[in-house]
């Protein structure tokens, strides 16, 4: 089941999805934010227009498809001992969700992502396949693909 929740304002920047309820046809459209949507307060689809005007907006919560959509794939435990026997008790945790992405950058051989259920993430790399350890780059709040892609830019992964 796809869940949903309404943004905060300071959510919103280039590049951010949302969608937003079209009041006549009663239907939701998805929408990226983009300049000219910033640029053009009459567009129905403007959020920065959304305390005033009483728009409903409403942003998908981070999910497997979107992590996917991003170039990882999910492993499962006999996967981890596959990839990284030496890190198998680092990475492993039977209620997280643990990506991997193969070269996902000239800097890196591997990019791990677990998601807690939270709306957590900790992004993961290493340059070396035998090694022991992964340098863990950070954990953050993630509560939608806007923002993880943004994270996965300021790492260097995308």
């Amino acid at each position: 089941m796809v869940e949903y929740y309404t943004p905060e304002l300071e959510e919103f920047h280039i590049g951010f999805e949302y969608e937003h309820l079209d009041s006549i046809c009663k239907s939701w459209n998805k929408y990226t934010l983009d300049r000219d949507i910033i640029s053009n307060d009459s567009l129905p689809e403007n959020p920065l227009d959304c305390e005033e005007s009483g728009e409903q907006y409403r942003v998908k919560y981070l999910d497997k498809e979107d992590i996917e959509s991003l170039g990882f794939r999910i492993l499962r435990n006999t996967s981890l001992e596959k990839y990284f026997p030496k890190m198998v008790s680092q990475i492993n945790s039977s209620e997280d969700d643990i990506y991997i992405s193969e070269n996902p950058s000239k800097k890196f051989k591997f990019a791990i992502l677990r998601q807690w259920k939270d709306n957590r993430i900790s992004i993961s790399v290493t340059d070396d396949e035998s090694s022991a350890l992964l340098t863990v780059v950070n954990t953050y709040t993630c509560k939608n693909k806007s923002k993880l892609k943004s994270l996965l830019k300021d790492v260097g992964i995308l």
